[in-house]
């Protein structure tokens, strides 16, 4: 179809076009509407300082991600990820999954009903607070000097 057949939002207070994390609302038509909160296609010099950042902090981040309510809402990561580790890290490496991504974001599926009640708006940005500590965390790393 040469139409678009969803609706879509990114989030950010730096515009819509921003290579940051940042906020996604997805409603599409069938089963790929949702919510995504995170990194899309960041450039080589952002992704090697997320894999730092990750790696440096590895409590911190697992502390986000493991957070109940969140590993339940937003269940796995959304996005490409390499076949191999990258290149320089030990093929054995503890977080050896987590740098295999090429973006760091994660995605709740939301049904055709979550949008359609009138207080969708109200749960959107309840389960969008749950995502703010990743996002919050991918954005810090970028601004961290080296």
């Amino acid at each position: 179809s040469p139409l678009k057949t969803y609706f879509s939002a990114a989030i950010s207070p730096w515009g819509r076009k921003t290579s940051r994390a940042c906020y996604y609302i997805h409603i599409g038509l069938d089963d790929d509407s949702g919510l995504y909160g995170g990194i899309w296609c960041p450039d080589a010099a952002q992704l090697r300082k997320l894999r730092h950042a990750i790696v440096d902090n590895i409590e911190e981040f697992n502390e986000i991600i493991c957070q109940p309510q969140f590993a339940d809402t937003f269940p796995q990561w959304y996005g490409q990820r390499l076949k191999t580790i990258p290149k320089g890290w030990d093929r054995n490496h503890p977080q050896a999954e987590l740098l295999r991504l090429k973006e760091y974001g994660r995605f709740s599926q939301c049904p055709e009903s979550f949008f359609t009640t009138g207080d969708w708006v109200e749960k959107t940005a309840e389960r969008l607070r749950l995502i703010r500590p990743l996002v919050d965390f991918l954005n810090y790393s970028l601004d961290e000097e080296v």
